[in-house]
């Protein structure tokens, strides 16, 4: 999964040198928010086509940007931000009322084409223009609004759009990517990756005074390297355990058959136990979340709520 920094978060009189210690670190994508006081419900204003064109100035060809317009007036200014050097432009589905005449106009400028949505907007909205498009982001928080929290609920919807552009890519269609923005940290990064994300958006959690990027991005590059090394090493100890079954069996039918009335339904017994356990838990968090009695980013809550997924997906396999 690739890192991009939003840099709303940076300190706009040292803009230049963070951006630089960016692609320093090793970071060759950039995420520009664009609000133009209108669209968000904050009524936030944010920068324009000048700001981006100095970054790109600044950064050189090779950096790729990319703008995520929050703006009223998409389908007429999106020219504005292909002049200042973006490689991609992002719009709101909820603001555009010509997403296909966008994405062409777009394309004929030679620049990428991407459809965001709110955690509230129905995959639907997007789904028809898939084929066309170069990038889809899933907003995990509402954009302008401050405060927020991840939202794990938009899970179902970037699986959805997961499988969506998998079928399409393996059809032979365009390699749509997938992004999310919006509360992404070290914490769960990893998390996002599993769902299927190709590109996450970080701002607070790449960019603050705790530590350089540098040091942030190997945070979460860790994160994301502790969780491809479970699932690799779970799934060796499957493999290897059935290899094992299945040659011990062949010269033991009594191991197969104490295996399967006493091994298989106990294993079975304990998965549910633990699904009842955890669906507990993730129920008393998620009151807990409605009646604000916490409010932290609670990664007990979103690293429950995975492993509720990766068990109740286990016992439907």
């Amino acid at each position: 999964m690739e890192i991009t920094p939003s840099i709303l978060t940076a300190d706009f009189t040292k803009l230049g040198e963070t951006l630089e210690e960016a692609v320093e670190a090793g970071i060759n994508w950039m995420h520009m928010d664009v609000m133009d006081g209108n669209w968000v419900v904050n009524r936030t204003i944010t920068f324009g086509p000048a700001l981006i064109r100095s970054v790109r100035e600044r950064l050189g060809p090779e950096v790729f940007i990319d703008c995520h317009l929050m703006i009223t007036n998409a389908e007429e200014a999106w020219n504005q931000y292909v002049d200042a050097g973006v490689n991609l432009v992002i719009a709101h589905v909820e603001a555009v009322d010509d997403m296909d005449s966008l994405i062409k106009s777009l394309h004929d400028s030679g620049c990428q084409a991407g459809a965001v949505l709110n955690p509230d907007t129905p995959s639907s909205s997007i789904l028809p223009h898939l084929a066309n498009l170069d990038l889809v982001l899933v907003m995990s928080v509402v954009p302008g609004k401050g405060g927020q929290s991840f939202m794990p609920e938009v899970e179902g919807k970037v699986r959805e759009f997961r499988a969506a552009i998998d079928k399409q890519i393996a059809s032979g269609g365009r390699e749509t990517k997938l992004m999310i923005d919006g509360g992404i940290k070290d914490h769960n990064a990893a998390m996002v990756a599993e769902w299927g994300i190709d590109v996450a958006v970080v701002g607070s959690g790449l960019i603050n005074n705790r530590g350089t990027i540098a040091e942030n991005l190997a945070a979460i590059n860790s994160a994301l390297g502790l969780s491809i090394d479970f699932l690799l090493t779970r799934a060796s100890i499957q493999i290897i355990a059935m290899l094992a079954l299945c040659r011990w069996s062949r010269n033991s039918g009594w191991l197969m058959r104490f295996a399967r009335l006493y091994l298989m339904p106990l294993s079975k017994l304990l998965i549910y136990m633990e699904v009842v356990i955890i669906s507990m838990f993730v129920l008393f968090l998620r009151v807990m979340r409605v009646l604000d009695l916490y409010s932290v980013n609670d990664l007990f809550y979103l690293t429950s709520n995975h492993i509720l997924h990766r068990t109740s997906s286990m016992l439907l396999t």
